[in-house]
């Protein structure tokens, strides 16, 4: 917002308003104003801007001042101002007000025409968004449904995505997923966080998107209580992606729980579980002596992916053990130089 503030010789300050708009009105956009305060004495006189709901001044949300000092008769003097609106404000018009003698510093024979406004548009967002990703590793959609536990609302899972395929996200009890809370979706571009797409109530009150991949890369999702809430409670995220968009009902061969590859390997493993480590305590590898080579301690709120750097051990046979409570799924590998 650009200011013109120029004294004149009249007994009284007034906001004289000059509006071009840059760009159409929304949330964001910028406006050129020229404010002109004409005052006779020299006193230093405080512009200030507020957000208004109904352009009228009083008991509105402060936004910045501006100090308009001691101006000569017929003088002028530039001000810019950047204008950043609480993020709480709710979609629709608003007004920006300007204030000139705010403090009511200047004697006046007439207040009423120190306040000018602009009326904007504040647009609803699409969608949700976070900045805390949960599990920190990206993951990787098959065919078959895959689970990602443990998500709070307001956390944000990445994932790999290829162009034309078709990608399912769910919170649908049907499809094996669980949320206790009325839980939402919205998936964007992760490199540029763009929306691409949202669900609110696909399900009861769950989310679930499909969506058909425009680009190769990686997408967020953002996992939200409805309204954009967040929250501390675990839930269960289920995944997969089709060739095509498949009919309702179609179900799938089952994901083996626990994978481990490269088999061969040269140097680094990964061992991914396609229902989550929850209830698992610890992954161990030996080698082919039965000395422990990596071991890793799995957290309460566990990744879905761990990887081991084997590289400096030797070539030869090695185990990777899965330990439970309650059994040991083993997995052979060979680590080849």
């Amino acid at each position: 917002i650009e200011l013109l503030i120029k004294k004149a010789l009249l007994a009284s300050c007034f906001v004289h308003l000059l509006l071009h708009c840059l760009y159409p009105l929304c949330f964001h956009n910028k406006y050129k104003v020229i404010i002109l305060i004409n005052n006779e004495l020299n006193y230093r006189t405080p512009l200030k801007y507020y957000l208004s709901g109904d352009n009228v001044y009083g008991g509105d949300i402060y936004l910045a001042t501006d100090p308009v000092g001691s101006l000569a008769a017929n003088a002028s003097a530039l001000f810019s101002k950047v204008l950043t609106i609480p993020s709480t404000t709710g979609a629709g018009t608003w007004y920006i007000l300007f204030v000139a003698d705010a403090d009511g510093q200047v004697p006046e024979g007439n207040e009423a025409n120190n306040v000018g406004s602009v009326a904007i548009t504040v647009q609803a967002p699409q969608g949700c968004n976070s900045t805390t990703q949960y599990p920190s590793s990206t993951l990787t959609p098959t065919t078959n449904w895959k689970t990602q536990n443990s998500i709070y609302a307001g956390e944000f899972t990445v994932f790999s995505v290829t162009a034309g395929r078709v990608y399912y996200f769910s919170y649908c009890s049907a499809d094996g997923a669980t949320a206790s809370y009325n839980s939402e979706l919205t998936l964007r571009n992760r490199t540029t966080d763009a929306f691409l797409a949202y669900s609110d109530d696909a399900c009861g009150d769950d989310a679930k998107i499909i969506w058909t991949a425009t680009y190769t890369g990686s997408v967020k999702l953002v996992t939200t209580v409805s309204g954009c809430g967040t929250n501390t409670t675990s839930t269960k995220l289920r995944y997969k992606y089709a060739a095509a968009k498949e009919a309702e009902g179609i179900s799938n061969i089952p994901e083996p729980e626990f994978q481990v590859y490269p088999n061969p390997a040269t140097s680094r493993i990964s061992v991914e579980s396609a229902s989550g480590f929850e209830n698992v305590q610890q992954i161990v590898v030996y080698n082919a002596t039965g000395k422990v080579v990596a071991k890793i301690t799995i957290p309460e709120k566990a990744e879905n992916i761990y990887t081991f750097e084997l590289g400096n051990e030797p070539a030869g046979y090695y185990s990777v053990n899965i330990i439970s409570k309650d059994a040991v799924k083993q997995f052979k590998i060979v680590l080849t130089k």
